[in-house]
């Protein structure tokens, strides 16, 4: 996931890409201070003070996003593995 800005917003949007597809989140910290020209280029100091708020929260915003994608892939896991248990009993207790 990346931080990135969108012209026409005064928040701070998170971009990442998940299962193929890309998304913004917004990461709710309002942009601050006179935007630079290019993110690659440091603002004044309202603008850094919000760039550094709005990364603390990407990086919150990323790390929940991988804790649910790792968890819905365990969930996927075990329902394969009770599958897995349940074709395999029926098999041992075919006659």
């Amino acid at each position: 996931m990346s931080l990135i800005l969108q012209k026409s917003s005064q928040w701070w949007y998170g971009y990442h890409r998940r299962d193929g597809k890309e998304r913004v989140v917004s990461v709710g910290v309002r942009v601050e201070g006179q935007r630079p020209a290019s993110l690659s280029e440091k603002g004044d100091s309202a603008f850094e003070q919000s760039r550094g708020c709005a990364l603390a929260e990407h990086d919150r915003v990323k790390k929940e996003l991988l804790e649910k994608r790792n968890l819905s892939q365990l969930i996927r896991l075990r329902r394969v593995d009770e599958n897995d248990a349940t074709q395999l009993a029926a098999l041992l207790s075919y006659p």
